[in-house]
């Protein structure tokens, strides 16, 4: 099915013929990423983008997946006249760029996984028994709610254990559903350009397992992990770091691609 793609905002920053595409986290946008992007700028042409449903991108009219929102981002390139380029994503970012490499890997030439999301958490034992007894509460509750006409679900039941994230999604909800749900560790050893997997090692929303299980499933990938930093390692002073890293990966395979 053809999904109409909204109209997607996006700063470049730098005239370089080399193209690098970032894509922000959930409920951030592109200027979240502006500090890397401006660091990233003096050797590459950056696309700083606003997904859509964020920033001042349109919102989607359906539920999408992450290969819509790929979809979206070869749309772009396309109006950009952009051939081929590097994708770096943060979190919900990083399964759109990994979702863009599995779909369209001839104009995917580098991979670049910040803190992304992608992969289910390893059931941990507390976290199955707090799975489990939230959703006895939650029938329990919305039981009550039938039963009784009340409003407790809504009122009391979602504002107290529902995640930030979600509270504040408004219309965008059904979406960051569906993203929570979406595992793609399936495609994972289809992945074929070069990867690099940049992680915080006190990365509390996306655990350092995950990243492990990415660099070892995906071909060729190489992991970095950086003591004392958490999830949001590629915004603010930390950006410093994040580009140090991510030119030393990139002008490697620069150089690798020179000599083959």
């Amino acid at each position: 099915m053809s999904i109409k793609s909204p109209k997607v905002h996006s700063e470049i920053l730098g005239t370089s013929e080399k193209k690098l595409l970032l894509l922000h986290g959930w409920g951030q946008s592109s200027q979240s990423l502006m500090p890397l992007g401006e660091l990233l700028s003096h050797h590459y042409q950056v696309h700083l983008i606003d997904l859509p449903g964020f920033g001042q991108s349109e919102t989607p009219s359906d539920i999408w997946s992450s290969y819509d929102y790929a979809n979206c981002i070869q749309n772009y390139m396309q109006e950009q006249n952009i051939a081929k380029a590097t994708l770096i994503g943060h979190s919900f970012g990083g399964k759109v760029a990994l979702s863009f490499a599995h779909s369209h890997p001839n104009q995917c030439e580098k991979l670049v996984l910040i803190a992304s999301a992608g992969l289910q958490a390893k059931a941990t034992l507390r976290r199955s028994f707090r799975k489990i007894a939230l959703r006895s509460l939650r029938f329990g509750v919305q039981t009550c709610d039938r039963i009784c006409r009340t409003q407790v679900y809504k009122e009391w039941f979602t504002p107290r254990y529902a995640s930030t994230d979600y509270l504040n999604a408004g219309e965008m909800r059904s979406i960051l559903v569906r993203s929570v749900n979406e595992d793609l560790s399936s495609i994972l050893p289809e992945i074929r350009c070069p990867s690099f997997i940049l992680w915080g090692a006190d990365d509390l929303e996306t655990p350092p397992e995950m990243a492990k299980r990415f660099a070892k499933q995906i071909p060729s990938a190489e992991l970095l992990i950086l003591e004392e930093k958490g999830h949001y390692l590629p915004l603010g002073i930390s950006a410093h770091l994040c580009a140090f890293h991510l030119r030393n990966f990139l002008s490697t395979h620069e150089e690798k691609c020179c000599h083959v």
